[in-house]
């Protein structure tokens, strides 16, 4: 999956505070994302692979340079709600900071992180469903840039996943489906029926499919 996120420069911003609820330029980020799921062993691994351009902040004249940013995730189902695992970051400032404020030089940044990491499903009713994950990491590896640990806390409400239509194993089995679901039954009865009439014409011109036709049908 590929996907494009950015931010304006909404929110008060001065840069003589040191916390300001927003972060004084524009940026444009560019996504590339993988998932994998098995459904029969339970296992998932996500990896996502991003890049970030910095526009000139125009409060300080200073612009940061372009940063690539990976995600890394694997876990383990240990029910069909409760997931265990694992999970990973890597970031690194590709380009120097510039601008006409820049005092500093090019003062590019980089930091590593890994950690363990839990999510839950919550069925919240049968067309929606919660989930919610906690993450900690330890970072290491850091240049011009603040580590330690940190935690990420995420909810989510998606669509519930949909359940696996019913099988008909026995006779009785098809007939207690056909009590309780009689219009899906006829339904495909009918389109059955339809199959059974093309393949007929199809046969009529040749006596041999006519007559495995009719073993068939009998």
């Amino acid at each position: 999956m590929t996907y494009i996120t950015g931010n304006l420069t909404t929110g008060v911003y001065d840069s003589a505070s040191l916390a300001n609820l927003g972060i004084g330029h524009k940026r444009d980020r560019r996504w590339r994302s993988l998932y994998l799921l098995q459904s029969k062993t339970g296992q998932e691994f996500s990896a996502t692979l991003g890049f970030t351009y910095n526009f000139e902040n125009t409060h300080t004249q200073y612009q940061n340079g372009i940063d690539m940013h990976l995600d890394l995730g694997a876990s383990q189902f240990l029910t069909k709600q409760l997931q265990v695992g694992s999970s990973a970051y890597f970031y690194d400032q590709l380009s120097c900071d510039s601008g006409s404020g820049d005092r500093v030089g090019c003062f590019e940044s980089r930091v590593a992180g890994i950690g363990p990491q839990i999510g839950y499903i919550i069925p919240l009713s049968k067309e929606y469903q919660g989930y919610i994950n906690l993450k900690g990491y330890k970072e290491f590896a850091a240049a011009n840039r603040p580590d330690g640990w940190n935690m990420w806390l995420t909810f989510a409400i998606t669509p519930a996943a949909q359940s696996e239509p019913f099988t008909r194993k026995t006779h009785g089995h098809q007939i207690a489906e056909r009590r309780k679901h009689p219009s899906a039954f006829s339904s495909k009865r009918i389109r059955w029926t339809f199959v059974q009439l093309d393949r007929l014409n199809d046969s009529a011109e040749n006596p041999a499919g006519l007559k495995r036709f009719l073993c068939e049908a009998a």
